[in-house]
């Protein structure tokens, strides 16, 4: 099964244009960095079928690609966040619920209509900055920068909150090497939920970054409106 590893981190928006270029990074990066305005929906049925199975399911458009992908619980240790990741291009924006009787999750089918369908509980806009990194012993990472904002729809009007965060997300070797190397660096605090889960953990008073900055947490407390 696909599997998903990675280390997410609050970044103090101060630090933001300074990561890149933080010397903890410059042997490690291979390439120049990359940059994609990226926009995606999250999805669940009005009685939250998916978060209750402990799954989630966004749809993301990277310029004119679109790509659906469901994600199973996390499982953290060390740090880091492991969870199952399956996805598959798209045509459209609109979800394709067909694609998950592929997966272990493949009930959710048969539930998902039972419980009213499939429909949008949160959006972000955010700009991505993308650099490769190679650790000491091989181990080869991703690093991603995001700025943007997440938004929802409570009482009738849109909610936001900023992101401002990084990602750090294994491509190859070691587990361990992304988050003993870089754990120090300026500006940013360990995570414990990743954003794609981050929207319907709230709505069981679940922090979304309990330990972020003060931008994380007024994210968190932004969503459990809509409890």
């Amino acid at each position: 099964m696909p599997t998903e590893i990675e280390l997410k981190l609050a970044l103090d928006p101060a630090a933001m244009p300074l990561l890149l270029r933080h010397a903890a990074l410059m042997p490690l990066k291979r390439g120049h960095a990359r940059s994609a305005d990226v926009s995606t929906t999250y999805f669940d049925t009005p009685g939250f079928r998916l978060q209750k199975d402990g799954v989630a399911l966004r749809v993301r458009r990277i310029g004119k690609r679109w790509v659906q992908t469901l994600k199973g619980p996390t499982e953290p240790g060390a740090g880091l966040h492991a969870r199952a990741e399956h996805e598959w291009p798209l045509a459209s924006g609109g979800p394709d619920l067909a694609l998950i009787a592929t997966t272990p999750w493949k009930k959710l089918v048969t539930k998902v209509p039972q419980d009213g369908g499939l429909v949008p509980v949160c959006t972000t806009e955010f700009q991505r900055q993308t650099v490769e990194l190679e650790f000491p012993d091989s181990t080869r990472a991703q690093l991603c920068v995001d700025r943007g904002e997440i938004r929802a729809p409570q009482g009738g009007r849109p909610r936001r909150a900023p992101i401002v965060e990084v990602e750090i997300e294994l491509r190859d070797g070691d587990a361990a090497a992304p988050g003993a190397q870089l754990w120090a660096a300026a500006g940013f605090h360990q995570g414990v939920a990743p954003r794609a889960f981050g929207f319907s953990a709230t709505l069981h008073s679940a922090p979304w970054f309990l330990r972020s900055a003060d931008k994380g947490r007024a994210a968190a407390r932004l969503f459990a409106l809509r409890r």
